[in-house]
């Protein structure tokens, strides 16, 4: 079986981001499944390219058991509305080119964000006669309407039509949620038939748990030795809010013993590190972004990991996918969202204390509890893990997803 797959923003496993395709390709290999991925030149967190990119208009890689063709995407005024609409289009032409001349599939499928990327996949499915699957990470373009980032009606007009048109046209809809199928099928009514889940995976092959006394070196070397380490890890997009986070950190601020660190990258970032500066809070330090295998050493050396989010209609629907890596490394979580993500923290895994979005007055008392309850941490962290052990596993959602697929691939093999 040979699968290509369209994915702009596609991370290796030694990149900060989302690792999605390159987990499953591992264990799909073993099923004899050949992987291809047309890819863009961009990390979506940092908006910036690698040097060996610059000036290049297609590149070939390999990644594990993935074949990766890169391709030319804009990054001018990447942190922009408009430019980020540049990269999109630009990303489109050249990735059509390269799936034109690769060599016929069994499957097509197309990752979205961006949403238009469907109409290269779909094109380039009647080009070769095979499926096309349409995989969506973010609800778009409802997120960015409601983040206000499109307000003019022609541009969300089309969208939704463009939306509505290559939700009829996909074999299988995939979404990396529950939340979100019941989006799709109460607000855009697709067929409960027609749509899969496959949440983001956890890499516990890459995940190893370091010795205590390896943990008590790294802390010391950060200048966290005696600290209380409180953890936010990931992209500082404006679908979080780190307005408790801060406003907590004033309040704590007498207490030396507790320090909030905040790694990776962003549209937020430079306003944040402004907002503390000028505030002189000193017990926030920001990190810069990690290399996806060198994450989870920070996360191993925190005592509890946070994710902060807007009170946004459209994230209830959604997992945030940091809890994973939380989970992955036996954190506890204090989280504030709501929806599925609550679910799963404090319903279905009980690995950690969930809040309302925007409430610093509980985000203040749950970190207090935390600091003051250490076999707490300890319960909750074990708990995350055993529950992301049993469901989120790489090799456990690889099957997962090869399940959906088989079923539209095998068919079409005999009308071939």
């Amino acid at each position: 079986m040979k699968i290509l797959i369209f994915h702009q923003f596609y991370t290796r496993l030694n990149e900060p981001g989302i690792s999605r395709f390159n987990l499953f390709a591992k264990h799909w290999q073993k099923e004899g499944v050949e992987t291809k991925v047309i890819v863009g030149m961009i990390n979506y967190q940092t908006g910036r390219k690698k040097e060996e990119y610059k000036r290049k208009v297609f590149i070939k890689e390999k990644d594990g058991e993935i074949e990766i063709i890169r391709v030319f995407d804009s990054a001018i005024g990447y942190r922009t509305f408009l430019g980020r609409i540049l990269s999109y289009v630009s990303f489109l032409f050249f990735s059509f080119w390269a799936g034109l001349f690769s060599a016929k599939p069994d499957i097509i499928i197309v990752s979205s964000p961006p949403i238009f990327l469907g109409i290269v996949g779909y094109l380039l499915s009647i080009s070769k006669r095979v499926p096309f699957v349409l995989e969506l990470r973010d609800l778009w373009p409802d997120e960015a309407i409601e983040l206000g980032y499109v307000e003019n009606k022609f541009i969300i007009q089309v969208s939704y039509l463009i939306e509505k048109f290559l939700y009829g046209l996909a074999e299988l809809i995939v979404v990396n949620s529950p939340g979100f199928k019941e989006f799709l099928i109460e607000e855009k009514r697709i067929n409960t038939d027609k749509i899969g889940v496959v949440s983001n995976p956890v890499d516990f092959d890459g995940t190893v748990a370091r010795k205590k006394k390896e943990v008590e070196l790294f802390r010391e070397a950060l200048g966290w030795k005696n600290k209380f380490v409180v953890l936010y890890s990931g992209s500082h997009s404006f679908v979080y809010d780190f307005s408790p986070l801060i406003e907590t950190a004033k309040k704590l601020e007498s207490n030396k013993n507790i320090l909030f660190v905040l790694i990776g990258d962003g549209r937020q970032k430079p306003a944040l590190i402004k907002k503390i500066n000028q505030e002189k809070i000193k017990n926030v330090r920001f990190l810069d972004t990690v290399p996806k295998n060198k994450v989870g050493y920070f996360i191993e050396a925190s005592d509890v990991c946070v994710a902060l989010l807007k009170k946004m209609r459209l994230l209830k629907y959604v997992y945030a996918s940091k809890l994973f890596d939380y989970m992955a490394h036996q954190k506890p979580i204090i989280l504030a969202m709501e929806g599925v993500s609550v679910d799963l923290v404090c319903q279905k895994a009980k690995c950690g204390i969930c809040i309302e979005p925007a409430n610093a007055v509980s985000f203040q008392k749950a970190i207090i509890e935390f600091y003051n309850n250490n076999s707490k941490l300890k319960k909750l962290g074990e708990n995350g893990y055993k529950f992301a052990k049993n469901n989120f596993s790489s090799e456990i959602l690889a099957e997962q997803y090869l399940k959906l697929l088989k079923p539209i691939i095998i068919p079409k093999r005999k009308s071939d």
